[in-house]
């Protein structure tokens, strides 16, 4: 007697996608086996239509040219296992399995497993083990981990996941040690800002004391430092010494000493005689003009050798009346 299904419908089967045909024949007619064993049907020939009906339209058309179909639900698995196994390519499915590499977010046990599936159709058989041990020797996401698995002369596929575990759990201790320690850390910081508040306050308060008692060793007053925008000799001329930033009466040069420049000064008057020459402004009488000979320079002027005494500090240029005249004839 027929029964009434209340489970959940299995989806069909799609024979458009030929990629690995034959691997998601064998997938969902596990789950048909898994849906027929749960809801307790034993009639061949309901078997057999369920089979049919759950499998889609696109497996009914296949099956209606299949010859010598027969009455039964076996009969009927055979003929479309037969159809469907000979698409299988074990090169590619090998393939397949060989590119399989563990995601970042995928345990261990889930990343076997994963193996497992995919080497179902690879036809490895006694050597499936090694395959899918060497698999996860090569294509595990931990290289810490791959490190320590070749140094396993004897590695099994059990002595890797128990390696595998040990690893997991070490990194989760160790990851809970570290957050300890960081949390810790930041609260000890915490409490050392803290305490150092308070001392920085009032050192704070002791230097605003030194800065109204000190002494500017630029103006003489006190209440400010030296160079400090407050102070009134920041811009101005010294007396004594001539050099900025501070008043005479804090000056440190004591005495004014005369250049050694001076024994050699010039003694100049201005004379009576005015020329009629625009180019000449006055002229001028030198008397006792002593002078080093080092300190002459023979200078070229309009191709004229002029011996010359180079003083960078003068506001006019003197000239000795006949070197002049020479100049003047020479211009033309």
């Amino acid at each position: 007697m027929a029964k009434v299904l209340d489970l959940p419908a299995i989806p069909p089967f799609s024979v458009s996608e030929t990629s690995s045909l034959a691997q998601r024949w064998d997938k969902w007619t596990n789950s048909l086996d898994y849906y027929i064993r749960a809801s307790g049907i034993s009639d061949q020939k309901q078997k057999r239509a369920i089979l049919l009906h759950l499998a889609g339209a696109e497996v009914q058309e296949i099956f209606e040219t299949l010859p010598d179909t027969g009455e039964d639900y076996k009969t009927a698995l055979e003929k479309l296992n037969a159809h469907f196994n000979p698409c299988k390519n074990i090169a590619f499915e090998r393939h397949v399995f060989r590119q399989a590499t563990q995601r970042a977010d995928e345990s261990m046990d889930a990343f076997v497993t994963r193996l497992r599936t995919l080497a179902k159709t690879c036809q490895f058989d006694t050597s499936l083990d090694e395959m899918i041990r060497d698999q996860v020797n090569e294509k595990c996401a931990s290289n810490a981990l791959w490190r320590r698995l070749l140094r396993e002369q004897e590695l099994t596929l059990n002595n890797l996941l128990s390696i595998a575990h040990s690893f997991k759990l070490a990194d989760r201790q160790s990851l809970e040690i570290e957050q300890k320690f960081e949390s810790s850390t930041h609260l000890s910081s915490i409490e050392r800002n803290r305490d150092f508040q308070q001392p920085r306050r009032n050192s704070a308060k002791r230097e605003d004391n030194n800065r109204q008692i000190c002494v500017c060793y630029c103006c003489g007053n006190e209440g400010h430092r030296a160079k400090d925008v407050q102070c009134p000799a920041l811009d101005k001329t010294c007396l004594r010494c001539g050099k900025s930033g501070h008043f005479a009466r804090v000056c440190r040069q004591k005495t004014n000493k005369p250049k050694q420049y001076r024994e050699n000064a010039r003694q100049l008057e201005q004379s009576d005689d005015d020329s009629s020459e625009n180019e000449c402004l006055f002229t001028l009488m030198a008397h006792n003009v002593h002078h080093r000979s080092d300190s002459l320079h023979m200078l070229e002027i309009e191709h004229i050798p002029v011996q010359m005494l180079i003083d960078s500090g003068a506001s006019v240029n003197v000239l000795v009346l006949e070197t002049y005249h020479r100049l003047k004839a020479r211009k033309g």
